[in-house]
């Protein structure tokens, strides 16, 4: 990536004000839009880039899109086909006017598209773990107000920007090394982009339960913060298991010729 995790942390940031029609890809859309109204809302089989499913302007064809630029089709025949295609788009209409070449640092770069491409696949692996970027249903959060310790919040900002400063310490190396031992062992036999669509379905589910089912009042309204943060045990969760999902997406089948081997 040119770049450690860390480092890049910014990347949305910077592509969202160099390039605002890139935005929409760190949310979820598909027609008809997913909600917790629906029955068995943590089903999946819907997500997919037939044009029917999910755009090519999601988050999900994001994650799909940026994938195939680094998987090898001979190490990709050793994984069983997904029951329900992905139907990964060939392009992303979204880049049509940005600088794949450019990592927006004004440094030259070798292999600059493979570290562009491998930016964005990390930083939507950490948003595909924002439960609240997958249901756009009261505009992804945004119009559901809460007061929580006197300050008001609207739902989407207490989870974007007044969490993540609650997180608590980074588990132990020893402890990530046996929890990414575990969780490999329930992944390593399927393709990423059908593992982007299970990781959907849990987050969803956390979605419907845990943040809108302890407060759920139809409409835009005021909720008191307690309820709000019902839910909000599932943050440091979802951070965790975010960097290893990050680990195993980077331990892809990938192709050596793509990175200039």
């Amino acid at each position: 990536m040119h770049s450690d995790v860390a480092s890049a942390a910014s990347w949305e940031k910077v592509m969202t004000s160099k390039y605002p029609e890139t935005e929409k890809l760190h949310w979820h859309h598909q027609k008809p839009e997913w909600t917790c109204g629906q029955r068995d809302a943590q089903k999946t089989e819907h997500i997919r880039c037939n044009g029917k499913g999910a755009e090519d302007g999601s988050m999900f064809c994001a994650l799909a899109f940026f994938f195939s630029h680094f998987a090898d089709e001979m190490l990709l025949k050793e994984y069983p086909e997904p029951k329900v295609p992905i139907d990964t788009p060939k392009k992303i209409p979204a880049f049509d006017k940005v600088n794949v070449d450019d990592l927006a640092d004004g440094q030259p770069r070798k292999n600059a598209r493979a570290a562009f491409y491998l930016r964005w696949l990390t930083t939507l692996v950490g948003d595909l773990h924002q439960p609240l970027h997958w249901l756009a249903e009261n505009s992804f959060g945004a119009d559901v107000k809460i007061v929580y310790q006197g300050q008001e919040h609207s739902l989407l900002s207490f989870w974007e920007e007044h969490l993540p400063k609650k997180l608590p310490e980074i588990p132990s190396m020893t402890m990530l090394d046996l929890e990414y031992k575990a969780q490999y062992h329930q992944w390593g036999h399927r393709l990423p982009p059908e593992l982007f669509r299970q990781w959907a379905g849990e987050m969803a589910d956390k979605v419907c339960n845990e943040i809108y089912g302890p407060m759920y009042v139809p409409g835009p309204k005021f909720v008191e913060g307690s309820r709000a943060c019902a839910g909000s045990c599932t943050m440091p969760t979802s951070v965790f298991m975010s960097g290893l999902k990050v680990s195993k997406v980077a331990c892809l089948p990938a192709s050596p010729s793509y990175f200039g081997v």
